[in-house]
Protein backbone atom coordinates (compact mmCIF):
# COMPACT_ATOMS: atom_id res chain seq x y z
CA UNK A 1 0.00 0.00 0.00
CA UNK A 2 1.09 3.65 -0.68
CA UNK A 3 1.25 5.56 2.34
CA UNK A 4 2.29 9.04 2.63
CA UNK A 5 4.15 9.28 5.77
CA UNK A 6 3.60 12.80 6.16
CA UNK A 7 0.39 13.20 5.90
CA UNK A 8 -0.73 10.27 8.14
CA UNK A 9 2.03 11.49 10.94
CA UNK A 10 0.10 14.92 10.49
CA UNK A 11 -3.09 13.02 11.22
CA UNK A 12 -2.28 11.10 13.67
CA UNK A 13 -1.25 13.87 15.81
CA UNK A 14 -4.04 15.87 15.19
CA UNK A 15 -6.46 13.22 16.31
CA UNK A 16 -4.22 12.90 19.71
CA UNK A 17 -4.86 16.62 20.15
CA UNK A 18 -8.20 16.25 19.25
CA UNK A 19 -8.72 13.22 21.93
CA UNK A 20 -7.22 15.35 25.14
CA UNK A 21 -9.50 18.25 24.17
CA UNK A 22 -12.33 16.10 23.97
CA UNK A 23 -11.80 14.29 26.52
CA UNK A 24 -10.69 16.80 28.93
CA UNK A 25 -13.97 18.38 27.88
CA UNK A 26 -15.97 15.68 28.69
CA UNK A 27 -14.54 14.47 32.31
CA UNK A 28 -13.84 17.51 33.75
CA UNK A 29 -16.36 20.56 32.50
CA UNK A 30 -20.00 20.66 32.12
CA UNK A 31 -20.57 21.02 28.55
CA UNK A 32 -24.09 21.96 28.74
CA UNK A 33 -26.33 21.87 25.40
CA UNK A 34 -26.40 24.62 22.06
CA UNK A 35 -28.72 26.77 23.87
CA UNK A 36 -27.05 27.23 27.52
CA UNK A 37 -23.16 26.14 26.63
CA UNK A 38 -21.18 25.29 29.31
CA UNK A 39 -17.09 25.88 29.53
CA UNK A 40 -16.63 22.76 28.44
CA UNK A 41 -18.81 22.58 24.97
CA UNK A 42 -16.25 24.90 23.13
CA UNK A 43 -13.20 22.71 23.47
CA UNK A 44 -15.62 19.80 22.81
CA UNK A 45 -16.64 21.44 19.62
CA UNK A 46 -12.96 21.98 18.66
CA UNK A 47 -11.78 18.72 19.75
CA UNK A 48 -14.39 17.64 17.59
CA UNK A 49 -13.83 19.43 14.12
CA UNK A 50 -10.16 18.78 14.74
CA UNK A 51 -10.69 15.27 15.00
CA UNK A 52 -13.00 15.19 11.72
CA UNK A 53 -10.05 16.96 10.12
CA UNK A 54 -7.80 14.68 11.51
CA UNK A 55 -9.58 11.52 9.86
CA UNK A 56 -9.88 13.71 6.62
CA UNK A 57 -6.27 13.74 6.63
CA UNK A 58 -5.48 10.37 7.24
CA UNK A 59 -7.94 9.18 4.36
CA UNK A 60 -5.76 11.87 2.17
CA UNK A 61 -2.65 9.84 3.08
CA UNK A 62 -4.10 6.74 2.24
CA UNK A 63 -4.84 7.79 -1.13
CA UNK A 64 -2.00 10.21 -2.16
CA UNK A 65 1.84 9.07 -3.45
CA UNK A 66 4.81 8.90 -1.64
CA UNK A 67 6.31 12.08 -0.14
CA UNK A 68 10.02 12.23 0.33
CA UNK A 69 10.21 13.57 4.41
CA UNK A 70 13.66 15.75 4.54
CA UNK A 71 15.22 15.72 7.79
CA UNK A 72 14.81 18.50 10.67
CA UNK A 73 15.37 21.91 10.15
CA UNK A 74 18.04 21.54 13.12
CA UNK A 75 19.80 25.05 12.29
CA UNK A 76 16.26 27.18 12.17
CA UNK A 77 14.74 25.10 15.56
CA UNK A 78 18.40 26.26 17.38
CA UNK A 79 17.99 30.10 16.08
CA UNK A 80 14.20 29.99 16.75
CA UNK A 81 14.33 28.57 20.09
CA UNK A 82 17.65 30.54 21.44
CA UNK A 83 15.56 33.59 20.49
CA UNK A 84 13.36 33.83 23.65
CA UNK A 85 16.34 33.05 25.86
CA UNK A 86 18.73 36.02 24.19
CA UNK A 87 15.34 38.44 24.71
CA UNK A 88 15.16 37.32 28.95
CA UNK A 89 19.25 37.87 29.21
CA UNK A 90 19.43 40.97 27.57
CA UNK A 91 15.85 43.10 27.85
CA UNK A 92 16.76 44.56 31.65
CA UNK A 93 20.99 44.78 30.86
CA UNK A 94 20.41 46.34 26.92
CA UNK A 95 17.39 48.20 26.99
CA UNK A 96 14.88 47.29 24.23
CA UNK A 97 16.44 48.48 21.02
CA UNK A 98 19.89 46.65 21.60
CA UNK A 99 17.11 43.06 22.62
CA UNK A 100 15.33 43.71 19.66
CA UNK A 101 18.03 44.50 17.23
CA UNK A 102 20.37 41.20 18.69
CA UNK A 103 16.73 39.24 18.52
CA UNK A 104 16.35 39.34 15.26
CA UNK A 105 19.79 38.84 13.56
CA UNK A 106 19.57 35.67 15.97
CA UNK A 107 16.42 34.30 14.58
CA UNK A 108 16.99 36.03 10.98
CA UNK A 109 20.01 32.90 10.22
CA UNK A 110 17.44 30.40 11.09
CA UNK A 111 17.48 30.43 7.06
CA UNK A 112 20.43 28.78 5.31
CA UNK A 113 20.03 31.75 3.05
CA UNK A 114 20.16 34.79 4.95
CA UNK A 115 23.31 36.42 5.31
CA UNK A 116 24.65 39.34 7.56
CA UNK A 117 24.63 41.90 4.73
CA UNK A 118 20.45 41.27 4.46
CA UNK A 119 20.27 40.51 7.89
CA UNK A 120 21.55 43.84 9.60
CA UNK A 121 19.12 46.47 7.38
CA UNK A 122 16.01 43.84 8.28
CA UNK A 123 17.00 43.42 11.33
CA UNK A 124 17.49 47.50 11.84
CA UNK A 125 14.53 48.55 10.16
CA UNK A 126 12.21 45.92 12.48
CA UNK A 127 13.95 47.50 15.51
CA UNK A 128 13.45 51.01 14.43
CA UNK A 129 9.39 49.65 13.98
CA UNK A 130 9.16 47.67 16.83
CA UNK A 131 10.50 50.78 19.19
CA UNK A 132 8.11 53.16 17.59
CA UNK A 133 5.18 50.50 17.84
CA UNK A 134 5.64 49.57 21.67
CA UNK A 135 7.71 51.81 23.06
CA UNK A 136 6.39 55.15 21.60
CA UNK A 137 2.89 54.33 20.50
CA UNK A 138 2.09 51.58 23.44
CA UNK A 139 4.05 53.13 26.23
CA UNK A 140 5.74 50.08 27.03
CA UNK A 141 7.63 50.37 30.61
CA UNK A 142 10.83 49.48 29.18
CA UNK A 143 14.07 52.06 28.56
CA UNK A 144 14.71 52.14 25.12
CA UNK A 145 18.85 52.42 25.62
CA UNK A 146 20.48 50.23 28.44
CA UNK A 147 19.82 51.66 31.56
CA UNK A 148 23.53 52.88 31.95
CA UNK A 149 23.03 55.39 29.27
CA UNK A 150 20.01 56.50 30.76
CA UNK A 151 21.11 58.39 33.36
Amino acid sequence: MNVNRRDLASGLIFLAISAVFSLYALNTLPTGSSSRMGPGYFPLAVGGLLGVLAVVIIAKSLVSPRVRIDPWPLRGMFFILIAPLVFVAMIRVAGFALTILTVTLVTAFASRRMTFRLALPLSAGLTAFCVIVFVWGLNLGVPVLPPALNH
